[in-house]
């Protein structure tokens, strides 16, 4: 199986109005929406949507009182059907190992999504999955326990994984994929500042030297490939204190590399760290990963290059988005307030520093 990455110019996010929303909630699933919520998403469609009690569809026999998600992917990400099919497998398989997680659910025909043309002639694959009421993570001051905890649930989903085998991930990538990296390149002249750019050219070589020609040493397996605090569930208990409970969109999974994981979830836990020392508390996701899911040291030799990395992803990619589509700023410029500062002190700081700060919390 072959795949596309995205490349400067292309246009793969939805079209769609709130009307054309309801047509497709009822014309697949069945089922009448009386209101919708949009949900935040860089390249999809996503929509919170309330309906009435009464269905059509007998594969949802109950209808939920907190609505559904309708997903609407980006039409580059909806030619690889078999990806997709590749994630509703992976989601099932987690829930039945007691992750909480979103569930995707069966249409009228029977099947588990669809493919729909849409404003600009564009294919679009549509999802609807179950809503698991909470909160996310995003917003919340950081404490170590729940940097910790974010780790433990990052590793408990790869070890659920570490055995999973699909072809739909075979060589599946995206521009979000790590693995793609040294494509930034090609959205450099987005960042107009001459500083910045040149700083996120020299992390992106610096990861190609030191990540990329040692892949054959670092241990690959499935994951979720995008854990953020947009994606984590958290309640409240009884101890008055917020908890994770749950993951959501597995939009990013992928064949790749495990230290990949820990570094993107420890990236969000960083840049959003309010109270805390962010490297600190970066080590206590970290701690969590490990002591659910160890990686070989090898591994974790070139953490601070795959932290770093992902910062200039994030920020790339924000920047690139931003220009395709300002009515998204606010979101998609999220990373952008805190991230360049945050990837100055990293990249600054010597990696034995660094290793040793996060050892400390393990």
């Amino acid at each position: 199986m072959s795949s596309t990455v995205l490349t400067p110019g292309n246009i793969v996010r939805p079209e769609i109005d709130q009307q054309k929303v309801k047509q497709l909630v009822w014309s697949l699933y069945g089922l009448h929406v009386l209101h919708m919520t949009e949900l935040n998403s860089y390249d999809d469609r996503n929509f919170h949507v309330q309906v009435t009690r009464e269905s059509v569809n007998s594969n949802i026999q109950s209808v939920s009182s907190d609505g559904y998600v309708l997903k609407i992917l980006n039409s580059l990400d909806s030619e690889f059907g078999e990806a997709i099919e590749a994630q509703n497998v992976l989601i099932h398989r987690l829930a039945n190992k007691g992750i909480n997680t979103p569930k995707p659910l069966k249409g009228l025909d029977g099947k588990l999504m669809s493919t729909e043309t849409l404003a600009g002639g564009r294919h679009h694959i549509v999802r609807l999955f179950e809503y698991l009421p909470g909160r996310i993570l995003a917003g919340l001051s950081y404490t170590k326990d729940i940097a910790f905890e974010v780790g433990q649930l990052t590793g408990e989903l790869d070890q659920c994984c570490c055995d999973f085998q699909h072809t739909g991930f075979d060589n599946h990538k995206r521009i979000w994929s790590l693995t793609e990296v040294h494509k930034l390149l090609e959205f450099l002249s987005y960042i107009e500042d001459t500083e910045l750019k040149n700083l996120a050219g020299e992390v992106i070589d610096v990861f190609v030297k030191n990540v990329v020609q040692n892949y054959s040493s670092l241990k690959k397996g499935i994951i979720h490939g995008d854990v953020n605090e947009q994606n984590i569930l958290v309640q409240r208990n009884d101890d008055d204190d917020y908890h994770v409970t749950g993951i959501l969109d597995f939009g990013d999974a992928a064949y790749s590399y495990y230290i990949f994981e820990v570094a993107i979830a420890m990236v969000y836990i960083m840049i959003e760290s309010d109270i805390l020392d962010p490297i600190v508390v970066g080590g206590y996701t970290l701690a969590g990963f490990l002591a659910k899911f160890p990686i070989p040291e090898a591994d974790l030799n070139v953490l601070k290059e795959c932290i770093c990395a992902r910062l200039v992803q994030s920020l790339i990619m924000g920047i690139y988005s931003n220009a395709m589509h300002p009515e998204n700023s606010e979101y998609v410029l999220k990373t952008s307030k805190k991230g360049w500062n945050m990837l100055k002190l990293i990249w600054n700081k010597p990696a034995t520093e660094l290793k040793e700060t996060w050892n400390k919390c393990v």
